[in-house]
């Protein structure tokens, strides 16, 4: 549903191949990943090996009072499952990796101001925010709360740390657009699956001024 705006747009021409869809008239190609990690990282990685930049485009929780319906661009991602602090390792990091922080960031001054651009050219309002991700659903506002005061994030979703993460290794630059579906309450599930349908023709619009910019 995230993509479905894009994959019905004649404008990319798309052609698919295996898993992937590439465009007959730009340098841009899209694969749908399904819903968490493992699922992420293993579509990702054809994108890695063809593209020097990845854009994740996505719903997400606001952990607090993020408004539904607004989209934040994310250069910083933290995976917050990965829990190996009794091995001495901060929340997030993981061991013998050479990863030095827990959060995750990897993208150039140009590619974020490209992407901007795009989202500026559409009418669309950007946030700048960081995302954590892990497979899990979040729907409960005290675990919601706590994530956003130890981690400093904004929004919450269940793939682009993963991803973040593979194009940290592999020195690919990476931004994420999240559109806020839900306040990662009570009312998650319901408000998801409501949101997530609208979110795909916002990122389309985006998508489109990135192409032809």
């Amino acid at each position: 549903d995230e993509a479905a705006a894009i994959l019905k747009a004649p404008f990319y021409e798309w052609e698919k191949s295996g898993m992937v869809w590439s465009s007959k008239r730009f340098a841009l190609s899209l694969v749908v990943s399904g819903i968490g990690k493992a699922f992420a990282s293993f579509a990702a990685h054809p994108l890695i090996s063809r593209h020097e930049q990845i854009l994740i485009m996505g719903t997400s929780g606001g952990l607090t009072d993020e408004k539904v319906g607004s989209v934040y661009l994310v250069d910083e991602f933290i995976e917050y499952d990965m829990d190996a602090t009794g091995l001495g390792f901060a929340l997030g990091v993981t061991p013998f990796s050479g990863m030095k922080s827990e959060v995750i960031s990897n993208a150039g001054d140009a590619y974020r101001s490209a992407v901007q651009a795009a989202a500026d050219a559409a009418g669309v309002g950007l946030t700048k925010g960081r995302a954590i991700s892990g497979d899990r659903f979040v729907s409960d506002p005290a675990v919601s709360k706590r994530l956003e005061k130890d981690l400093g994030a904004s929004v919450v979703d269940m793939e682009s740390a993963a991803v973040a993460k593979l194009c940290w290794r592999e020195k690919r630059g990476v931004l994420a657009l999240r559109y806020v579906s839900d306040n990662a309450n009570h009312d998650s599930a319901t408000d998801w699956q409501t949101n997530v349908v609208r979110s795909s023709a916002v990122f389309n619009e985006i998508l489109k001024r990135f192409a032809e910019g």
